[in-house]
């Protein structure tokens, strides 16, 4: 599965939860609402397709313009070779 499929499973399980999707060179990313976070990351990890087995990085970014949050939180999560 690549990223563009895993992009699309997870659209298709977590729903409008998903805020909006995007790839850049090779790098695919999706917003999550704060509501959709737990739900999407326990289908990374348990969906068998998906197979995530390692978070690899959380961290916050507080450069956020606009008023409606003060930080964005990022998790990193990497699918090893068995998946």
């Amino acid at each position: 599965m690549d990223g563009t499929d895993i992009l699309a499973r997870l659209r298709e399980r977590v729903g409008d939860r998903v805020l909006a999707t995007h790839e850049y060179r090779g790098d695919h990313t999706a917003m999550v609402s704060r509501e959709g976070l737990l739900p999407a990351l326990t289908l990374c990890r348990d969906d068998a397709a998906l197979a995530f087995d390692l978070l690899v990085d959380v961290t916050a970014v507080d450069s956020v313009p606009d008023a409606v949050r003060d930080y964005i939180e990022r998790n990193r999560l990497y699918a090893g070779a068995d998946s």
